[in-house]
C-alpha cells in the first residue's frame, strides 16, 4: 500500500516537473547563445562617433553618384572611374531645337573635414554652336564654348557637403544630329 502511494505521488510530481525540466534544458541551450550574441559588436546608426581617434585619418576622397532621371534630350548617361581620383561622365545629347536645357546629373559629396579642389573639363564629340556648362551651387561654369573650345575649371567643394551638379546646354540653332558630351572630374 505504501509502495502504491509512493508510486502515485511520484507520477503526479513527474507530471508537473517534466515541463519545468524541458524549460530548464531549453534555457541551458539558449543562454550561452545569447551571451555570444551580446558580445558581438553592435553598430548604431544615427550615432555620431568621434572621428579624431589616434591612427584614424579623414577620407580625402570625394564621392560621386549619378542622379539619373528621364530627360528628353540627354540620354545614355554613364559614370566611370578609370583611375583613382578621376571620374568620367558621358552622355548622349539627342537632336533638339534651339534653346536652353538643363538636367541634374551628379551628386558630389565631400564627407571629409577638409575642403577639396575639383578640376572639371568637358568636350563635345562634334562642336555645333552649342555651349555646355556645369551648374553647381547656383554658379555656372562653362566647359565647352560655342566654337567647341574646351575649358578646365577649378571648383572648391566644402567639407561635410553634398552638392548636385547640373548639365546645362545652350543652343542658338536647332541641332539636327545626336552629339556626345564627355566631362572629366579630377580630384586635386
Amino acid at each position: 500500500m505504501v509502495k502504491r502511494e509512493i508510486k502515485r505521488f511520484r507520477n503526479s510530481i513527474e507530471k508537473y516537473l517534466d515541463p519545468f525540466a524541458i524549460v530548464a534544458m531549453i534555457l541551458v541551450l539558449i543562454i550561452p547563445a545569447l551571451a555570444v550574441l551580446n558580445l558581438s559588436p553592435v553598430s548604431k546608426e544615427g550615432v555620431k562617433t568621434n572621428k579624431n581617434v589616434l591612427g584614424e585619418s579623414d577620407s580625402s576622397e570625394l564621392g560621386f553618384a549619378m542622379v539619373g532621371g528621364v530627360h528628353d534630350y540627354i540620354k545614355e548617361e554613364n559614370l566611370d572611374y578609370p583611375e583613382d581620383s578621376l571620374y568620367t561622365y558621358e552622355a548622349t545629347i539627342i537632336k533638339h531645337n534651339k534653346g536652353r536645357y538643363s538636367k541634374p546629373i551628379l551628386q558630389i559629396e565631400n564627407s571629409g573635414s577638409v575642403e577639396q579642389t575639383l578640376l572639371v573639363s568637358g568636350t563635345l564629340e562634334t562642336p555645333n554652336n552649342m555651349e555646355v556648362s556645369l551648374i553647381l551651387d547656383d554658379k555656372s561654369y562653362r566647359l565647352v564654348s560655342r566654337e567647341g573650345e574646351p575649358f578646365t575649371i577649378s571648383i572648391k567643394v566644402p567639407s561635410q557637403s553634398q552638392e548636385i551638379a547640373y548639365l546645362q546646354l545652350v543652343s542658338n540653332t536647332d541641332s539636327l544630329f545626336n552629339n556626345h558630351v564627355n566631362i572629366q572630374f579630377t580630384q586635386k
